[in-house]
């Protein structure tokens, strides 16, 4: 009985450890974006400035968890062996397509879009995560500096630019 509650003891300090360790969704992603706009906004070669963004993501995103994502319903049919392979073969993706939009004011015309198409879609109205005008707009504030960068600096570090019209579909 004594081992069991030395256990329980040991884990929950453990839980309430990392509680207190753990920062705020929006806090983590404000510390990536700045510093991801300054490594873009540096005088840093192009080389260093992918490699560097590189460590940033590696370090920053769950990349298996993208791969899997990507897989969408596959993933709960397919074995075990077939997502290692998988998994390997995502990783050996190193190419970069720049989905290249105009402007920031297009990018938040999309999402205001997006969240009005949400919400007329959605039959219960009741505890909805959807965001009014003012909280897309806000939410958007946070990325707009990367953003920004990223209108200027990936088509130099890109191994593909599709350049989008108004309508989500890839210019010829």
């Amino acid at each position: 009985m004594k081992a069991i509650k030395f256990a329980l003891i040991i884990i929950f300090s453990i839980f309430i450890n990392n509680l207190s360790l753990a920062k705020e969704s929006d806090q983590l992603i404000r510390e990536i974006v700045d510093e991801a706009a300054s490594v873009l906004s540096s005088s840093k070669s192009v080389n260093l400035k992918i490699e560097t963004l590189n460590d940033i993501a590696e370090r920053s995103v769950d990349i298996n968890g993208i791969g899997m994502y990507a897989l969408g319903k596959y993933r709960k049919i397919l074995s075990d062996e077939r997502k290692t392979k998988y998994k390997k073969l995502f990783n050996k993706l190193d190419g970069l397509i720049y989905l290249k939009v105009r402007d920031f004011c297009l990018l938040r015309k999309w999402r205001l879009k997006q969240e009005k198409k949400l919400w007329l879609k959605t039959s219960s109205k009741k505890n909805l995560k959807i965001m009014n005008k003012k909280e897309v707009i806000n939410f958007m504030s946070t990325y707009q500096r990367i953003t920004q960068h990223m209108f200027n600096d990936m088509p130099k570090i890109s191994s593909v630019i599709m350049n989008l019209n108004d309508k989500h579909q890839i210019n010829k």
